[in-house]
Parts: C-alpha cells; sequence; structure tokens
C-alpha cells in the first residue's frame, strides 16, 4: 500500500514565490497527507544509505543526484514523489483512484509518434530502449513517482542508474540534455518499465490527459501529470552544466 505522504526536494519555506505557491496549494489540495521535505541530498544519503555514500559523492553533475535522491526518498518513506514546479490543479485522492494492492503508480509524460522516436534516436535520446516499428511510443515520467515503502522496483531502477552512470561517465559533445534523460532522467525511468516484466496487479499508470501523439520536435508545455497536475518544466539545469 503506498501511504498518505509527498515529499518533495526543498526547503519548507523556499524563496522562489512560485515554488512556495505550488507548495501551499499542494498542501491545502491534500489536507489528509503528511509532506516530507528533504534539502541536503548528500547528508540524507550518509545518513540513511551509508553503503551507497561512497558511489553518489562520486557522481559530479547535481541533477543526476537530484534524480537519485528522488528515487532514495520514495524507497525509504514510501508515498508520492512529485517535482517543486508540479503546479496541482486538485488532489490525489480525487483524482486517482487506488486499491490497496498497488504499490507503485508511473505517470506517462507523453505520447509521441514512431517518427519522433526515431528521429530523437537518431540524434541521441533513448539509446538503451527499442521500441516496435510504426508504433506511438509512451514515455514515463520522473518528475512524479509513488511508491510503497521499500519497493524493490524502485531499488532495481536506483541500481540501473548507478550502472548506467559507471558506463557513460560523461556526456557527449552537445548532447548534455539527452545524456540527463537517458542515466537518470525520464528515459531511464521508461526503459526499467519496458525491460522488467511487473506484476501488472501492484502498477497503477496514470494516463496524461494530453490525448494526442506529438508528431513533431515541438514539445508541449505544460506536460500534464494526470489530470491534476501541470509540470512547468523549469529545470534550470538543462541551462547550466555545472547545477
Amino acid at each position: 500500500m503506498i501511504p498518505n505522504r509527498i515529499i518533495l526536494l526543498v526547503n519548507p519555506k523556499p524563496k522562489n514565490p512560485i515554488v512556495s505557491d505550488f507548495i501551499m496549494g499542494a498542501i491545502k489540495l491534500n489536507p489528509e497527507f503528511e509532506f516530507v521535505f528533504i534539502e541536503d541530498e548528500n547528508l540524507f544519503i550518509k545518513n540513511l544509505f551509508p553503503h551507497d555514500y561512497d558511489k553518489f559523492m562520486a557522481i559530479t553533475t547535481k541533477i543526476q543526484k537530484l534524480d537519485l535522491l528522488k528515487l532514495y526518498a520514495i524507497y525509504y518513506y514510501g508515498g508520492w514523489y512529485f517535482d517543486t514546479d508540479i503546479e496541482m490543479l486538485d488532489s490525489i485522492a480525487n483524482r486517482v483512484r487506488l486499491q490497496d494492492r498497488i504499490q507503485l503508480v508511473f505517470f506517462e509524460e507523453e505520447t509521441i509518434s514512431y517518427e519522433i522516436f526515431k528521429s530523437e534516436q537518431e540524434s541521441g535520446r533513448y539509446q538503451d530502449i527499442s521500441h516496435k516499428y510504426g508504433r506511438p511510443f509512451v514515455r514515463y515520467a520522473n518528475c512524479a513517482v509513488a511508491a510503497s515503502r521499500g519497493n524493490e522496483f524502485i531499488r532495481y531502477i536506483i541500481d540501473r542508474m548507478y550502472d548506467v552512470i559507471e558506463t557513460k561517465n560523461s556526456a557527449p559533445a552537445d548532447q548534455f540534455e539527452y545524456w540527463i534523460y537517458n542515466t537518470t532522467g525520464p528515459d531511464k525511468i521508461t526503459e526499467c518499465i519496458r525491460n522488467l516484466p511487473l506484476m501488472v496487479d501492484d502498477v497503477h499508470f496514470v494516463a496524461s490527459s494530453l490525448d494526442t501523439v506529438r508528431q513533431d520536435s515541438k514539445l508541449p508545455y505544460p506536460l500534464m501529470i494526470g489530470n491534476f497536475g501541470r509540470h512547468w518544466c523549469h529545470g534550470s539545469w538543462k541551462h547550466d552544466k555545472t547545477i
């Protein structure tokens, strides 16, 4: 069972007014949920996952560490993780009805045509994913994930991320964003979901309310998280390789 807990990687009183408004909105919409705020990724891993601390600290790109941290937090606490640039429009309880047996929730980020999938793959994205000819491709989000505490599949994703970081330890020229997507981002989440058989009865997939298949290279913003949230994709890491 997934506990009524929302996990955020931020100070509970952030300086960014937009993030602050999003957090206050989430708290008002989900009064029955406990909120957990995590500020220091290094201290969190050192205290709660000491056996992983050295390899975690060996990672030099902060966004990769944060991508891993969100999964560690879900694994340790159990609950619902959301990026802080997600604006909730309704409560989780109103929009996602789960039976007690559900142990994992993944959100569709978007669906793209086969032609766009192949075009982006040839440009360096989706390097570890194979896809059947002609079929639209569904990518799953890492900005929102839910799981029971100590969920083995979440730990599996963490381990696979370390594996690929060790083999792809630097970004190819002019492909920094794709490198992040492929190693610790939504592409890696999607690959893990597609490659490992999951117990269907234990998993709930939330469809995007964007019911169209993207046919061109223009990304839709904001991306919809189910039908209760908007992801504004403010990730500054896309513009600064050092953060």
